[in-house]
C-alpha cells in the first residue's frame, strides 16, 4: 500500500500535517502536542453502509410483515375455515369482520412496497412502526381468546419490526 504524505511548516507557531492514505487518519503537531484524526469521508463512507444495511433489513423485514399479516385478511375473506375454526361456518358476519380486517392491511402493504421501491427512510420508519402496532395489536387479539398460536406470531413479528425500525432511526440521522 502506497501512502501519500504531505508535510507543512510555518515560520511562527510550529506545525506539521502529515497526511496518511490507507487508514484514513491525518496527524497534526501543534506546538509539540499531537493531534490525530478521523479522515471523514472514511467515516461517512462507513454509516453510509450502515444506513444501507439497516435500510435493507428493514425493508425485507417490514415487507414479510405486512405481506404475511395482508395474506392472512385475504384468506379469512376467501376461505374463513383455515383460520377460525370449521364449525364457525362463513357467515355474512365473519365475511363482515374479514373484510374490515383486510381494509387496513392492503393499502399498508402498498404504501410498504412504495416506500421500499422509492428508498423512502422517513416513509419505511413511519409505516414499519405502524406494521409493528398492528401486529402487537393482532397478539393482544390472541391473548384475549387464550390462543397462543394466534399471539405468539403476532408478537414476534412486533418486536422484530420495532426492533429493525430503532435499528433504521438509529442509523440515519433526521432532523426533527
Amino acid at each position: 500500500m502506497s501512502s501519500t504524505r504531505l508535510s507543512r511548516h510555518s515560520t511562527k507557531g510550529r506545525t506539521n500535517v502529515f497526511l496518511g492514505g490507507a487508514d484514513g487518519l491525518r496527524s497534526e503537531h501543534h506546538n509539540g502536542r499531537e493531534e490525530v484524526h478521523v479522515n471523514s469521508e472514511l467515516t461517512q463512507r462507513e454509516d453510509s453502509m450502515t444506513t444501507i444495511m439497516a435500510f435493507r433489513l428493514a425493508s425485507v423485514v417490514t415487507a414479510i410483515d405486512v405481506l404475511v399479516s395482508c395474506g392472512f385478511s385475504i384468506a379469512a375473506i376467501i376461505r374463513p375455515q383455515v383460520l377460525v375454526p370449521a364449525e364457525s361456518g362463513r357467515t355474512q358476519a365473519s365475511l363482515l369482520l374479514a373484510m374490515y380486517a383486510a381494509a387496513p392491511r392492503i393499502p399498508l402493504a402498498l404504501l410498504v412496497l412504495w416506500a421500499i421501491y422509492k428508498q423512502a427512510t422517513p416513509a419505511l420508519l413511519i409505516l414499519g412502526a405502524l406494521a409493528g402496532a398492528m401486529q402487537l395489536l393482532d397478539a393482544g387479539i390472541g391473548l384475549f381468546q387464550r390462543d397462543l398460536r394466534n399471539s405468539a406470531g403476532p408478537l414476534l413479528f412486533a418486536v422484530l419490526q420495532f426492533f429493525v425500525v430503532y435499528l433504521l432511526h438509529t442509523s440515519v440521522r433526521i432532523a426533527p
